[in-house]
């Protein structure tokens, strides 16, 4: 009897899970009980009053130098790669003094949310802190255990289950631990993203702008100090009447990295009273750069003198290099050959395909806006620095002394892209990597402190494909 009822009750079951599914969403954007009023103004106020804070020299005969930050997607190995960069980059006369802003996109938002939080640790404290050190340690947690376990278990039991229970969507498992990494007092990610800026002291820190996707139109939602109304086809998340105004810092990184179906797309509140979900800001363009050269339109359109620097921070490790600088050696990486990449294997191309081209075509519209970033920023006079995960790949490659050895190294360095787990030995390479400045890395630090100190050469230009 058993055997025989056992198909009615698994349909009955799959139809039970499909009729609540329709009503019981309970992926909400988590909010603060609390918010700090901050009053946030166009990108070209706010650096007005920013660059009071970062005043360049008295009597310096040096341009007035901005310094732009995109950052990619890509899961923890993007947030590990995005914080350690960031904190390196510190050791760059300059560097901290006129970053303005940085655009992230999935893990690149965890991994810039981090980087100023720590920041904002570091003001609260009024005491030196290791950035690096500490942002090392804080990514270096497995994040993929509670995702899991929160799918596996409350997650799946919501689905048969008529009312929504806020506690166990499994974005929430992600985001607190990310909070519990953190694990500082007062904690930066437990409070509302305005909190970052509202309290003393927020002024001297770089903007952040963390993209999402608009479910229903595709568009761009931004999470932002900045207002960001100004932007074309962009939904500011942080406006008037949504209801993510209160949304808490860690969540804001969390809805620029909801990529389904690891996470479920976020439910939130437009000003007319409707809902609103938001997926991974790396459907719209993974790169960041779309939002950073908005940001620097506007900057120049106020103030055309202004000298950018773009960083990219690329978080693919076998990405092909946006930059060609003279002399500069390039080395394949891609385990594909060009545009075409790698050859389909036909015995999973059919179930691999859709999602395989989800992935690349991401990778791909990043490195196309990064290239007409790039060029953009020449042409202002501008310079262009690309701190690349393929950098470590490059350095593994070229220290593998058989066919065996690299082989190894791609296979090492080639994680899921968008896991919340990462192997210890991939971010000693990592580490490694940047501490050494190898596999090119040194030379873009140089070009950084040239750009910097108006000092820049031919041979640092990027010269973009």
């Amino acid at each position: 009897m058993l055997a025989q009822g056992s198909p009615a009750a698994t349909t009955l079951a799959l139809v039970v899970a499909l009729l609540f599914g329709l009503v019981n969403d309970n992926h909400d954007v988590r909010l603060a009980r609390e918010s700090s009023p901050l009053e946030r103004v166009a990108p070209a106020e706010h650096y007005a009053a920013w660059r009071a804070r970062h005043p360049v020299p008295a009597g310096s005969t040096i341009r007035e130098p901005v310094v732009l930050v995109a950052a990619s997607g890509g899961g923890i190995r993007a947030a590990y790669w995005t914080a350690s960069a960031l904190a390196a980059m510190e050791s760059v006369p300059g560097f901290a003094d006129d970053l303005f802003a940085i655009s992230g996109v999935s893990g690149g938002s965890l991994g810039a949310a981090t980087y100023v939080a720590i920041k904002r640790e570091e003001l609260d404290s009024g005491k030196p802190v290791d950035l690096l050190g500490r942002a090392r340690t804080v990514l270096s947690h497995d994040f993929l255990s509670p995702v899991v376990a929160g799918l596996l278990f409350p997650d799946l039991a919501q689905r048969f289950f008529p009312i929504p229970l806020r506690w166990a969507d499994r974005q929430r498992f992600l985001e607190k631990s990310w909070e519990d990494a953190l694990g500082s007092a007062p904690n930066p990610f437990t409070q509302s993203f305005t909190a970052l800026y509202a309290t003393p002291g927020g002024d001297r820190l770089p903007s952040l702008l963390l993209n999402a996707t608009a479910v229903a139109s595709g568009s761009r939602a931004i999470v932002s100090n900045l207002s960001v109304g100004g932007f074309s086809d962009t939904v500011d998340l942080l406006d008037k009447g949504y209801s993510t105004q209160r949304v808490k810092l860690s969540a804001a990184a969390g809805m620029s990295a909801r990529f389904t179906y690891v996470s479920p797309a976020g439910t939130l509140w437009r000003p007319d009273g409707s809902k609103m979900r938001v997926v991974d800001g790396g459907y719209f363009e993974n790169s960041g750069t779309v939002t950073a050269m908005d940001v620097l339109t506007a900057l120049r359109a106020v103030k055309p003198s202004l000298v950018p620097v773009l960083i990219l921070i690329r978080n693919d490790p076998q990405a092909q290099p946006v930059c060609r600088r003279p002399g500069q050696a390039m080395d394949a990486i891609s385990l594909g050959s060009g545009p075409a990449g790698a050859g389909a294997n036909a015995l999973v191309s059919e179930v691999a395909a859709p999602v395989r081209a989800l992935l690349n075509a991401r990778s791909a519209r990043g490195r196309l806006a990064e290239i007409a970033a790039a060029r953009q920023v020449e042409a202002e006079g501008g310079a262009v620095v690309e701190i690349s995960l393929a950098a470590v790949t490059q350095a593994q490659l070229g220290a593998a002394k058989s066919h065996a050895e690299r082989v190894a190294v791609r296979q090492r360095m080639i994680e899921p892209p968008l896991g919340w787990s990462l192997s210890e030995e991939v971010r000693k390479e990592m580490d490694r990597a940047l501490d050494g400045r190898s596999g090119g890395l040194g030379r873009e630090f140089n070009v950084l402190k040239d750009a910097l100190s108006d000092a820049l050469s031919p041979q640092d230009k990027c010269n973009p494909l």
